[in-house]
């Protein structure tokens, strides 16, 4: 981040690589106003540096008090800052966007500088506890904005979406959820994903916290037809929301009540369990390292399994997916999904179709995927064994073939 306006290219869509409507509504602004801009981001570069250093402290002797004042300061600091980002952006909303901006982006490297500071606290003498509720607090404060910078950086590198970017909460109206599903349909999007709830892999979400009601959903199922909506849901109020909206899929579903299953069985809604995100959450490592989450993924495991266990017994199509970025700290997979599924009550047979035909319909993809058939795309999978008999074999493939090419091979000879 530097100090001054921060103008960034536009991309896609009507005005493709022409930033000319930022730059110009910044052009317009008073000289006055610039400079007051100058001087409060450059008040953020400062902040940033100053936390950088207070949060991280000594490396040989972390502890939960220093961490705990660095965030006090923080807040005070970036209270002052968002009072005086609120001035500006009143005198000029078109430059406060950019100021805006750097406000966000400071919240994504404190963020960085907590994640190292937290895993660094030691664990004994009630530091380890007292860690986690000041990592809990500080992710309150931060969490806002980088959701703010994702909103910015989106309205800045696409202008049809700068209606929407400096929304306090974000589209809510049915109006501006429409808006935003055809926004993504012009650029292309085949499939549409929307969320019913707060996350689980968040310290300061609370996954049974609604997001969008019955309504704003059904706006965006209506904004969105022919195309499938897949949501993402875990409290039981979202989950209903969603069904009763005509998703085409709930995505994790943890919370979900026994009448909300039997809609599902009824309309022919998917059930995405995601069973390998909440595994990941309930242990230490993966992609969801952080303390503060391994009670949450341990209260909620036994829960969704019980779901899945009764979805199947109802009838509803379940289908596999890892909610994984196959990153270098994933520990899971589809495969493992696919003996997860099992273990919450799918036979085996039933579990592989989940993550082959079921997934494939799901995805509209019934006539070229899914299947080892005439037309049908070359994608083949061979293991070490009958996965009938032991579905972890699909968990260390010995071939594989993409679209007809090998992609990789270790059979012998």
């Amino acid at each position: 981040m530097t100090a001054g306006l921060i103008v960034g290219g536009c991309a896609g869509g009507d005005g493709a690589g022409d930033d000319a409507p930022v730059r110009d509504a910044a052009d317009q602004a008073g000289t006055d106003i610039l400079v007051a801009m100058g001087d409060v981001v450059a008040a953020l570069q400062e902040e940033r540096v100053a936390t950088q250093s207070a949060l991280l402290g000594d490396p040989d002797t972390p502890d939960a008090s220093s961490f705990g004042q660095a965030v006090r300061a923080t807040d005070q600091a970036m209270g002052a800052l968002g009072d005086e980002l609120e001035e500006l952006e009143d005198a000029d909303p078109a430059a406060g966007l950019e100021l805006q901006m750097a406000y966000a982006e400071l919240g994504a490297d404190l963020a960085i500088v907590r994640n190292e500071r937290v895993l660094a606290l030691p664990t004994a003498g009630g530091s380890y506890k007292d860690g986690g509720l000041l990592a809990a607090r500080f992710d309150g404060l931060v969490a806002p904005l980088l959701d703010l910078e994702d909103r910015l950086a989106a309205a800045i590198d696409d202008p049809a979406l700068a209606p929407l970017a400096t929304l306090p909460d974000g589209p809510q109206t049915p109006e501006q959820l429409r808006y935003l599903v055809r926004v993504n349909i012009s650029r292309g999007a085949d499939h549409i994903k929307t969320w019913a709830t707060q996350r689980a892999g968040v310290c300061a979400q609370d996954p049974q916290e609604p997001t969008y009601d019955v309504d704003q959903l059904r706006a965006i199922v209506d904004a969105a037809r022919p195309r499938p909506v897949m949501c993402h849901s875990h409290g039981a109020e979202g989950c209903r929301a969603a069904v009763e909206a005509g998703v085409t899929s709930l995505e994790h579903g943890t919370f979900v009540s026994d009448d909300t299953l039997a809609l599902m069985r009824r309309r022919g809604t998917y059930f995405v369990p995601t069973i390998s995100a909440v595994v990941d959450l309930s242990e230490l490592g993966g992609e969801y390292d952080e303390p503060c989450l391994v009670e949450r993924g341990k209260a909620m495991l036994p829960v969704l399994r019980t779901a899945v266990g009764k979805a199947f017994q109802l009838g509803v199509p379940i289908a596999a997916g890892a909610d994984t970025s196959y990153s270098e700290d994933s520990v899971t997979s589809v495969a493992t999904e696919v003996q997860f599924l099992h273990e919450a009550g799918l036979p085996p047979l039933d579990a592989v179709r989940a993550a082959t035909t079921t997934a494939a319909r799901l995805s509209g993809l019934q006539r070229v995927a899914g299947r080892i058939a005439r037309g049908y795309a070359a994608d083949v999978l061979a293991v070490e064994g009958n996965p009938l008999d032991d579905l972890t074999v699909l968990q260390l493939p010995r071939l594989v073939v993409h679209a007809g090419a090998i992609a990789r091979n270790e059979l012998e000879g």
